[in-house]
């Protein structure tokens, strides 16, 4: 992708990669690896016309909750659609100078 100067990568953080999380730590600390690798990659790959940015979708609406067994994580929040967040991606990487988040 550098080399052609376009493309795009998105990597999936999450709202976990902001704050600590008990009993879900690996979850968080794995989530904050993907941010802080993604704004790195963000800011190598700048100036080659290739973007960047880590997607941070929240409470979203799959199923998460059943595979990591409970749903303390999103039991208060407002639940999205995976169509919602793909959304909010695509209209991320159209806007003109995007950045890393």
């Amino acid at each position: 992708m550098v080399a052609a100067g376009n493309g795009f990568l998105i990597n999936v953080a999450s709202l976990a990669a902001y704050t600590p999380t008990p009993r879900m730590a690996v979850y968080g600390a794995a989530k904050a690896f993907v941010l802080s690798f993604t704004e790195s990659l963000w800011a190598e790959t700048r100036a080659s016309g290739v973007t960047v940015f880590a997607l941070s979708p929240g409470a979203t609406s799959t199923e998460f909750n059943s595979v990591v067994g409970t749903d303390d994580a999103t039991s208060v929040a407002r639940m999205r659609t995976a169509e919602d967040v793909v959304a909010t991606a695509l209209a991320h990487l159209e806007r003109r100078n995007p950045g890393p988040a």
